[in-house]
């Protein structure tokens, strides 16, 4: 192995122990930082800071150091940088080199012979060796070792295809002497993107390209040890990728997958696939109609080529058939369904026996069977389904032989019934139902009756029928049950019939008659019944009357009753249901058909109530006469409104023999007076009750008092003021309002609801406001005026330049403060006093003020200008 050093001042020498550093080793750049430490085991470094490189494994790779400040001593040398630095087998030299390398231009190895900068030396063996750089001065700086091995083509032979580039490249030549030369002829040294002193070229095939073209490199070794350096790459051309996807067209059965694969010509493998599927095979299932869309790369990543195709999913056919059916010796059924065009039908049996090629036969089995159909659509796609058609036997269904009977007579026309069975009855005429085997029955007609019994399991059935002739009965004619006020008559039969006879009785007893239409005359609920007989087929019939003897009602009304006028009153009694009531009076003008009216009589008045039982239409009249006493006045104001403080009478004068009573809402007030003065606060209503005391007949009546609120005449708080000072003394003005100012001294006047005023000394404002309710009320702000200082400075006037201890005053206040500045000179101290004390500047004009506040705030400053004079000698110089 050789090793190349480029470096300032280095020094370099082998040791057998070092301290070894090892990381990991990024593509293009071998960056790894190692731990400052310092050697002093090392022969000839004292103190130097000391880094290990290890670049094994990395035969093409850069370290670089952290900015390193020199230090120690090493080969008998100061200020020095160590390194101890270790090469992959592999690796032919290192490049060590150095950021913003000046001054000294040599470098020892082995602390013996002295080279110079950028000398080639070449050295064998991995090391690991000690590297010194020993320099004048403290400055950092930052070193990197460049491993290299010899140079090669990392690729001798490589791929392009129409519209692509293929990139040709050689390491480790020095860049300024590589050059790129066909070696099949000139004309492709143009599809080059680079010729000369460049490590790597970019070839493109142009319009046309051989089936290769090999192109030779040829360099000078970035290692001079290894003189001159030439190869081949050969550059072969293969036909653009392409892809097809089979089966097209592509089609499935529901239910069924189909295999899709993608077949690739030309490119070079292997081959990348990205189905739409999200697949990455060269082939994919699917049972999903849709469109399938594959995208395929080679190995050179230029070229990325397409193919899809749709997958039709043809439906299965239907294979339709029935339920599972049961059904009944003897019946037939339809198993299948109506015919789709295209598809084919075949049918089969178990037991053995059906076959068909209709969509929908018709079958009439004695066992039960299992039908199958298999069904082939248009497609070819295939189905087959099964129905199971079971077969139950019937039942019976069993009835008596054709009767007579007479009509109201009954009998039992069918048989004791089976379990498990189930029984429906019907008649002609239609009437009759029942679900009973055997029910009884008795027509009033000659009927048929016909019975469906139906074995519930199974659901078959069976129908029979059998016909009762019914004869007539006497007719019994009896009028309907009537109700009969007590003492009535009635006729409770009808007319006879030849070759019939009658026979009456009552309950209670007491009552009997041949006849077919007798009359009655009960005292009490009676029953009446007739029995009537057809003498020819001895046919007999009852029928009985029920006649109700009503009571009267009792047409209740009070006694009569006197009442006050505007008063009513219940002048009946509790209604009874099924009764109803009419009222009448005297005077005319008053009905009701209440059983207890409320009457409001305005004079005297007789009521008569006629009650009627509706049931038996018996009916009562009585009367009642109610006499009518007037009532009191109850006088009150009319709803009167007021502004707030303010009183009212709301009665009027007393009468003799009557009493007063009044009360307030909100409550609070009550008096006995018939004519009280109030004064409310809020709307409140006056509710009087007059009471005339010899009839007890009392009124009410109300008056509502509005109390309308006082304006608020707003104005602000007492206040102070300093002389000259302006200040608004109101409020915001209120919509309806007007406002009336005066003063105290006079003076002022103002209908503004918020004047500003500016008094000269201390004055009482007072508004007056009136409300659109026209309620007034007044307000007064008392405004103090307070003086304003009277500061005046008092000092030298005039004085010479730079002179100090200048003392200036004014008067003191107790209680007041003094804020002092000065212009030409410095104030030293007293600020915040009365007097302070100045030190001027050059010549010219000082100006002192003074601004003096009082304890009531008022303030004013004033102003002491002194002549500055320059000293003799020194030139006047006026400052503004």
């Amino acid at each position: 192995m050789k090793l190349l050093l480029s470096i300032s001042i280095l020094k370099i020498r082998k040791v057998i122990n070092y301290f070894s550093i090892a990381g990991a080793m990024p593509t293009g750049l071998f960056v790894l930082f190692c731990m400052l430490c310092y050697q002093k085991t090392f022969a000839g470094c004292t103190g130097a800071p000391s880094y290990n490189v290890n670049l094994t494994g990395h035969p093409d790779t850069t370290w670089t150091s952290p900015s390193i400040t020199r230090s120690g001593t090493c080969c008998s040398s100061s200020n020095c940088a160590h390194f101890t630095v270790t090469l992959d087998p592999s690796a032919a030299g290192v490049i060590v080199s150095i950021s913003g390398a000046t001054g000294a231009t040599t470098y020892i190895i082995n602390c013996g012979t002295v080279n110079s900068y950028g000398s080639a030396f070449c050295i064998t063996g991995t090391g690991p060796w000690e590297i010194d750089f020993c320099k004048p001065g403290a400055n950092s700086q930052s070193y990197s070792f460049q491993s290299v091995s010899a140079p090669y083509v990392p690729h001798k032979t490589v791929y392009i295809t129409s519209g692509c580039q293929a990139t040709l490249a050689v390491k480790n030549l020095t860049l300024s002497t590589i050059t790129w030369t066909s070696l099949s002829g000139s004309t492709y040294n143009s599809r080059l993107s680079c010729t000369s002193a460049c490590d790597s070229t970019y070839v493109s095939t142009g319009a046309s390209f051989p089936s290769y073209v090999n192109y030779e490199v040829c360099g000078t070794p970035l290692l001079s040890c290894y003189g001159s350096f030439c190869d081949t790459i050969k550059v072969v051309y293969i036909g653009a990728v392409s892809v097809s996807v089979s089966p097209k067209p592509a089609s499935v059965c529901s239910g069924d997958s189909l295999k899709l694969t993608a077949t690739i010509s030309g490119g070079k493998s292997p081959y990348t696939y990205s189905w739409s599927n999200g697949s990455t095979l060269s082939y994919i299932y699917v049972k999903t109609a849709g469109k399938y869309k594959v995208k395929v790369t080679d190995s050179l990543n230029c070229t990325r080529v397409y193919d899809s195709v749709t997958l039709t999913v043809n439906p299965l056919p239907a294979a339709a058939v029935i339920s599972n059916a049961t059904i009944c010796t003897g019946s037939s059924i339809s198993i299948g369904a109506t015919a789709v065009g295209g598809s084919t039908y075949s049918w089969t049996s178990n037991p053995a026996g059906l076959t068909s090629t209709l969509s929908n036969p018709a079958v009439s089995p004695i066992i039960t069977t299992t039908y199958t159909l298999t069904e082939t659509n248009s497609n070819g796609c295939v189905k087959s389904s099964s129905v199971i058609v079971t077969v139950n036997p019937i039942p019976s269904a069993s009835v008596i032989s054709n009767t007579a009977i007479c009509s109201g007579a009954s009998i039992s026309i069918g048989a004791s019934s089976t379990a498990g069975h189930t029984y429906s009855w019907i008649s002609i005429p239609s009437g009759f139902t029942s679900t009973s085997s055997n029910p009884t029955v008795n027509p009033v007609v000659s009927t048929t009756y016909t019975i469906t019994e139906t074995i519930t399991a199974t659901g078959c059935s069976k129908s029979n029928s059998v016909v009762i002739t019914v004869n007539a009965l006497p007719a019994a004619s009896v009028i309907a049950n009537t109700a009969i006020c007590s003492g009535t008559s009635i006729s409770i039969g009808a007319s006879s019939t030849g070759g019939h006879t009658y026979s009456w009785v009552s309950v209670p007893s007491g009552f009997t008659s041949t006849s077919s239409n007798p009359l009655a005359t009960p005292v009490i609920n009676t029953t009446y019944t007739l029995t009537e007989i057809i003498t020819l087929t001895g046919c007999s019939k009852s029928n009985s009357v029920v006649i109700t003897v009503n009571a009267l009602p009792a047409a209740s009304v009070i006694a009569n009753t006197a009442i006050c006028s505007g008063t009513s009153i219940s002048i009946g009694a509790s209604s009874t249901g099924g009764h109803t009531y009419s009222w009448g009076s005297v005077p005319s003008g008053f009905t009701s058909t209440s059983s207890n009216p409320l009457a409001t009589p305005v004079i005297n008045t007789a009521y008569t109530l006629t009650e009627i039982i509706t049931l038996t239409g018996c009916s009562k009249s009585n009367s009642v006469v109610i006499t009518v006493n007037a009532l009191p006045a109850a006088s009150v104001i009319a709803n009167t409104a007021i502004c707030s403080g303010t009183s009212i009478s709301i009665g009027a004068s007393s009468t003799g023999g009557h009493t007063y009573s009044w009360v307030s809402v909100p409550s609070g007030f009550t008096a006995t007076s018939s004519n009280p003065s109030v004064t409310p606060v809020i709307n409140t209503t006056y509710t009087l009750t007059e009471i005339i005391t010899l009839t007890g007949c009392s009124k009410s009546n109300s008056v509502a008092i509005t109390v309308n609120a006082l304006p608020a005449a707003s104005v602000i708080a007492n206040t102070a003021i300093c002389v000259g000072a302006s200040l608004p003394i109101g409020g915001s003005a209120i919509g309806g309002s007007t406002y009336s100012w005066t003063s105290s001294p006079s003076g002022f006047t103002s209908t503004s609801s918020n004047p500003t005023v500016s008094p000269i000394l201390t004055t009482t404002y007072t508004l007056t406001e009136t409300n659109s309710s026209g309620c007034v009320k007044a307000n007064s702000a008392t405004i103090m005026v307070n003086p304003l200082p009277n500061p005046a400075i008092s000092g030298n006037n005039s004085t010479c330049e730079n002179t100090s201890g200048n003392i200036y005053t004014t008067a003191s206040n107790s209680g007041d403060t003094y804020s002092w500045t000065t212009s030409g000179g410095t104030m030293q101290t007293g600020q915040g006093t009365h007097t302070i004390s100045v030190d001027w500047n050059g010549p010219g004009t000082g100006i002192i003020t003074v601004t003096e506040v009082t304890t009531s705030g008022c303030s004013k400053a004033v102003q002491y200008n002194v002549t500055i004079f320059a000293k003799p000698g020194v030139k006047l110089i006026a400052h503004w």
